[in-house]
């Protein structure tokens, strides 16, 4: 009820804000702030209601299709949406009363898909090497790389800013900055200027004919680059700025011979972005023409990168861009093959402007090198622990070599991941040990040595089973579970290991055997991006329960749960760490502790939850004696048109002792109704009404008097009051009074007292005046004929 109420009261406030601006303020594009504010926060209440609804489709794993067709649905019936367009089967847009645009793409809601990685085997490098010239035209050395999106899908980004970028600054001999998530603002794209090299890394749309790149944050947005088509909101947050937000905030030459590389998706489809950039002064630009995935675009920035500066599979000497994307493409093929495979089209990357654009020569600096480590466990003696290495500079194969050793080890083992090395190191004793990593430059000779240190003494068992328990759990697979001890102020726990890496799922189970009444006890968290990844619980294949991030936002996000055996016998347990296809947050992975079996025998109990609206069953479940449920432990209801969820009937505190049914309990929203005068438009009074409400005569004022007409009833014919975002508007009808005498009831021209005598009888109901005699016997006009009216037309027979 409170979250209602503060959203209607957000809606009537912008309602009025909008009232009070004048209408040219929108059409001339007033860069004020407070057309900006009713913008952006019409933008946030139409997103709240299509968001709700976005993360209940996903869940429901609802195609993009049939998310966009129900979106929509929702969309045109918000009083705030004034227009519904429908780009594709991802994308939509809708425009708001304060004329803002804005689009809702599937794609920047739920993240790229990732490719499967590619087959470099029998590919040949282009043909015609390039002259050895070196080449700059660029006066400005430095290098940008802008990645708003960074922190709500960072695997992408990582390999430009910890990777390229900083290649590419080596060898230009400039710096290196990053602006990436939130530091990476609509302020930043218009201070590209700064930099000789711009790489852009982003989500794109392509939206009624035009290409916009994703920005996260919208610091630096104007009402007028809303109003005047430079760019657009999105739903879910932050907007798209086009071709045309650069043409009007780059100067004619702010881009003089600089390198421009596009990561965007539909970002540059409508060329009209590449074409812009060119007219500043950029000598190319580099970006693709559809959905851009991940692994495609990585191995084609890859070989691009190292043929400009001589080294990779068959190079000898440096390209120019030209040159490098032709090499590129002979590796990687002409077009994206993922989406080609999924959509049927064909997704090229574009090159435009002047091809002969070098890198100069340039080496790197070995004690730069940043030797990162990840997923280090716990190991017992004798046990393996597996770990990554990753030297941020490392390109491709050629570039560099590897040599191991290590004190208290008994052996290690290497090998290479694809973009770092997979070293599996096997103990020997307790306590610590060091594991030694020597890496050479194999192209410019020099060496450097980084230490890691390995504590050993737990078992992956022991960090899962509650103290002292002996359930014996098993893991594998592409991502087994590990050991942590660092996450939780020295608590061992079992975590997972598909970190950031999108359609992935990693499990961790176990079998025991149970007697009816007996359970399963254990503690679990998770820590991941909000609605979408999740960690669930499995009893035997059968989904059982799902855990969120912020399920126990008052503490430390542990999460006790148990399941009750229903009958004896074998049961298998399993908890799996589920990644949908985008977006990496938080730490990205499960965690499960202090896992037993209960073996006390406990009755059990039906839980039943019914929807207190129509009285339809919308869940089941068995508990012990004993249980006290949890908020998130009731099932999802689906809502009612006009009514508000009030919650269910529960106290949350309270054990349950025997079969139970929950009520999910509904209050209906309140309708404003307005009665208006139809002749003079005003106010005659209002009232406030539960939704579904059939007006009453004594829910009616009285209707003013106007001389000259009639009251001739109101405008409502008995439908219930259903608008509860807008107001429902009832009208008094009047006509015009025909000539008559007043008092002159039987209409002879002359008010007598046979007249008044009429009036005096159908007063004491005697007798029945109708039509004309009744409108002449209303002497005082107040709609009824009575003793009033009666004393009036005597006086008025004798002149008085």
């Amino acid at each position: 009820m409170f979250k209602f109420r503060r959203i209607l009261s957000i809606a009537i406030g912008v309602l009025l804000l909008v009232a009070l601006l004048p209408a040219s303020a929108i059409a001339e594009g007033v860069r004020d702030d407070r057309l900006l504010a009713v913008m952006e926060q019409e933008a946030a209440l139409v997103d709240a209601i299509l968001l709700e609804k976005d993360g209940e489709l996903y869940k429901r794993g609802c195609s993009p299709k049939e998310t966009v067709d129900a979106l929509i649905l929702v969309a045109e019936e918000h009083p705030l949406v004034t227009q519904v367009y429908r780009e594709d089967a991802d994308t939509f847009g809708y425009t708001l009363a304060s004329g803002v645009e804005c689009v809702y793409d599937y794609v920047i809601m739920h993240g790229r898909e990732e490719a499967v990685e590619l087959d470099f085997s029998e590919l040949m490098p282009a043909k015609g090497a390039a002259e050895k010239v070196y080449h700059f035209s660029s006066d400005n050395l430095n290098v940008g790389i802008l990645s708003p999106y960074y922190g709500i899908d960072d695997g992408f980004p990582d390999y430009y800013f910890n990777t390229f970028g900083p290649i590419i600054a080596q060898y230009t001999g400039g710096n290196c900055s990053s602006f990436v998530g939130n530091s990476c603002n609509v302020n930043t794209f218009k201070t590209i200027g700064n930099y000789g090299t711009v790489i852009i890394d982003s989500h794109g749309t392509f939206y009624n004919g035009r290409s916009y790149i994703a920005v996260y944050n919208t610091t630096g947005i104007l009402a007028s680059d809303y109003t005047n088509g430079y760019a657009v909101a999105l739903s879910g947050g932050g907007c798209g700025i086009n071709g045309f937000f650069f043409d009007r905030y780059l100067g004619a030459n702010a881009l003089p011979d600089s390198f421009i590389h596009i990561s965007t998706c539909s970002g540059a489809k409508d060329g009209l972005l590449p074409a812009t950039l060119l007219e500043k002064g950029a000598t190319v630009t580099y970006g693709y023409d559809n959905t851009v995935t991940v692994a495609y675009d990585i191995y084609m920035a890859q070989d691009i990168y190292n043929s400009m500066r001589g080294v990779g599979t068959g190079v000898e000497y440096l390209y120019n861009i030209g040159q490098a994307v032709d090499y590129a493409k002979s590796r990687q093929g002409d077009y994206d093959p993922y989406y080609y495979e999924s959509y049927g089209e064909y997704t090229y990357p574009r090159l435009t402007g002047e091809e002969r654009w070098y890198l100069p020569p340039g080496r790197f600096t070995l004690s730069d090198l940043d030797i990162s480590v990840s997923d280090v466990y716990l190991a017992q003696v004798g046990d393996v622990t597996t770990f990554t290495v990753h030297p941020v500079h490392m390109l491709s194969e050629c570039i560099y070599s590897f040599s191991l050793h290590g004190s208290d080890v008994v052996s290690i083992e290497s090998s290479n991941d694809g973009f770092g090395r997979a070293i599996t190191v096997t103990a020997n004793r307790l306590g610590g040990c060091t594991i030694y990593i020597t890496v050479t430059d194999k192209f410019y000779g020099g060496s450097i040595t980084r230490e890691i240190p390995v504590v050993v003494g737990a078992t992956f068992d022991g960090a899962l089973n509650i103290e002292g328990g002996n359930i014996d759990f098993i893991t594998g697979g592409q991502y087994p579970w590990t050991i942590d001890n660092t996450s939780f102020e020295g608590r061992i726990v079992g975590k997972s290991t598909n970190v950031g890496v999108h359609s992935s799922t990693s499990t961790v189970s176990c079998t025991v055997d149970m007697l009816a009444g007996q359970s399963l006890v254990f503690d679990w968290n998770v820590s991941c991006e909000d609605t979408y990844d999740n960690l669930i619980f499995y009893v035997n294949d059968e989904q059982e329960l799902m855990l969120q991030n912020g399920a126990n936002p008052d503490g430390d996000g542990w999460v006790t749960d148990v399941y009750w055996a229903t009958e004896a016998g074998s049961y298998t347990f399993s908890w799996t760490y589920s990644k949908d296809g985008s977006v990496s947050a938080r730490s990205d992975c499960g965690y499960l502790d202090n896992v037993y079996i209960d073996t006390d025998v406990v009755p059990l109990y039906d839980v039943t939850f019914v929807d207190g609206f129509d009285g339809s069953t919308v869940g089941e479940m068995i508990v012990g004696e004993g249980t006290v449920l949890r908020e998130d432990q009731f099932p999802y209801i689906e809502g009612h048109t006009g009514w508000i969820f009030d919650g269910w009937d529960y106290d949350f505190v309270t054990p349950i002792t025997g079969d139970t049914t929950f009520t999910a309990e509904w209050t209906p929203r309140e309708c404003t109704v307005e009665f208006i005068d139809g002749l003079s438009n005003e106010l005659i009074g209002s009232i406030v009404v539960d939704y579904g409400t059939t007006l009453t005569a004594d829910m009616f004022p009285t209707p003013p008097t106007h001389s000259g007409y009639v009251f001739a009833g109101w405008d409502y014919d008995g439908q219930p009051i259903t608008g509860f975002y807008t107001t429902t508007v009832i009208t008094a009808l009047y006509t015009e009074a025909p000539p008559y005498i007043p008092g002159d009831v039987d209409g002879d021209g002359v008010v007598s007292a046979v007249d008044a005598l009429a009036a005096l009888r159908h007063s004491m109901g005697m007798l029945t005046l109708s039509g004309d005699m009744l409108l002449r016997a209303d002497v005082d006009g107040n709609g009824t004929v009575n003793a009033a009216d009666a004393l009036l037309i005597i006086r008025l027979s004798m002149g008085i």
